[in-house]
């Protein structure tokens, strides 16, 4: 067990380096159902596909569902317990006195802690090294047994998967539950915004994707003309207010220079117009890919937007050009909160058209509870596998991270006893053996003082 102190301090090194290599290491236990993309989201967006490198806290009720707030104690104490059983079976079995069992909570984590006396060890420091590496041997014992369980999962044999992500529940309070064409229990949901999504992964993905910048829809030049585009110049506020939108529900898109198509009011003074300031903060993130002082506004409807839309894009040029003319990319424009978007859910139903949302993704996250599987019984619910691999994950991250965590070289830590028995084991000479000693635990020290700082950084981007 001592070599795995080693990857202890790789794993924290990483975490320094990369500042979410640890989460890049379980990245497929956290995707799912316990920490979501957007934690991060108060940040300025950004068109890159990639994640942002950073740190996440899982708060449950916060940013992971309240009921999993049993999971998060249920994982902790049984970590605990595990890993210090270990400690309490070496000693016993070596016949030594256990002094002191108890429990405590340490920042709002609850832990069991067993303590022995060292006094009754003999001098064979193999006995001692048994006991201190026995309690890091079952957490990491624990997290294979955890892996086992949900790479051959048992309960696999009771599901089929299906062509998409089931909906299990829609909270009542969201939008998406309202509506003639609201999104209801047992709806399947295949593609969001054109991209097919068949795992919480790619879910979770996608909706960080379209989060981080409005997606555009590709609609044809007859379309264009059939509407009247002004300039951007003109006072955006009022883009669909004299419009009736009771019968029809209508948005302001805008659509990058299509002057040269002849049927739309050009502007005059386009010295004195600059909208990009305006358009900054709003929901539109393309002021990399055009001229803002060259957009064109309408009120125009969403639906016929959506079905005549020929592709999803990020400008114009990623449209295609055919037979009927060229395709122009148009925006949804929300000028007063940048997190809107419109996401169009695609379902599995003949008759059941495409779902619009028009609000932040991340109510999307919050409010839909979804599976990849459905139950080849009727009387098999979607939940208990959904809620076993909860745990699972739960009990692995706190397993590995009380494993990680007692590997660092600091006193009372059992990394710490580790480097101290091996150390007399392996070195004779007692001021090379200290010198060495001190030179770990200085540079264990200096590893977490960086992280620490990075961490602080991290938060304060995180809050501010």
């Amino acid at each position: 067990m001592v070599l795995l102190f080693p990857f202890a301090l790789y794993t924290i090194t990483s975490a320094l380096i990369y500042s979410n290599g640890t989460q890049l290491l379980l990245s497929w236990l956290s995707t799912s159902t316990s920490t979501p993309p957007f934690a991060n989201e108060v940040q300025h967006e950004t068109n890159s596909l990639e994640y942002n490198s950073r740190f996440i806290l899982i708060i449950p009720g916060l940013n992971v569902p309240s009921f999993d707030i049993f999971y998060f104690f249920f994982a902790a104490i049984l970590a605990s317990i595990i890993h210090e059983l270990g400690h309490a079976l070496a000693a016993n079995r070596h016949r030594l006195t256990i002094d002191n069992v108890g429990f405590s909570v340490f920042l709002c984590l609850p832990a069991v802690f067993v303590s022995i006396e060292h006094n009754q060890i003999d001098r064979k420091l193999f006995k001692r090294l048994e006991i201190t590496a026995t309690g890091l041997m079952n957490n990491a014992m624990l997290c294979l047994i955890t892996l086992t369980l949900f790479w051959a999962n048992p309960l696999n044999l009771l599901y089929k998967q299906i062509n998409g992500l089931m909906v299990i529940n829609v909270d009542s309070a969201s939008s998406i539950s309202n509506g003639p064409n609201a999104l209801k229990p047992y709806d399947v949901i295949q593609r969001l915004n054109g991209q097919m999504v068949r795992s919480i992964d790619q879910w979770t993905e996608e909706l960080h994707h379209i989060q981080s910048h409005q997606t555009g829809f590709c609609v044809p030049t007859q379309f264009i003309t059939s509407y009247s585009f002004s300039t951007s110049c003109h006072n955006l506020e009022q883009c669909c207010d004299k419009i009736d939108t009771k019968h029809e529900s209508r948005l302001c898109f805008m659509v990058d220079n299509p002057t040269r198509l002849g049927q739309f009011e050009s502007n005059s003074n386009e010295l004195e117009c600059n909208i990009t300031k305006r358009l900054y903060e709003s929901n539109l993130n393309i002021y990399d890919a055009v001229n803002p002082d060259r957009l064109y506004s309408s009120c125009v409807p969403v639906r016929r937007v959506t079905d005549i839309a020929t592709q999803f894009c990020n400008k114009t040029s990623d449209c295609m050009t055919n037979y009927h003319g060229r395709d122009w990319c148009i925006w949804p424009l929300e000028l007063d909160d940048r997190r809107t978007r419109l996401v169009v859910l695609e379902v599995e139903s003949e008759t059941k058209p495409n779902i619009l949302f028009w609000g932040p993704p991340i109510e999307l996250y919050q409010a839909i509870d979804l599976s990849p599987v459905r139950g080849r019984f009727n009387f098999i619910s979607e939940r208990i596998i959904q809620h076993w691999n909860t745990m699972l994950r739960y009990i692995f991250t706190f397993s590995f991270t009380i494993m990680i965590i007692n590997m660092l070289p600091f006193n009372p830590m059992d990394g710490f006893h580790l480097i101290d028995l091996s150390s007399k084991i392996m070195i004779n000479d007692q001021r090379i053996r200290h010198r060495i000693v001190r030179l770990i635990n200085l540079f264990a020290l200096i590893i977490m003082v960086a992280t620490g700082i990075i961490v602080t950084i991290q938060l304060g981007q995180l809050f501010h």
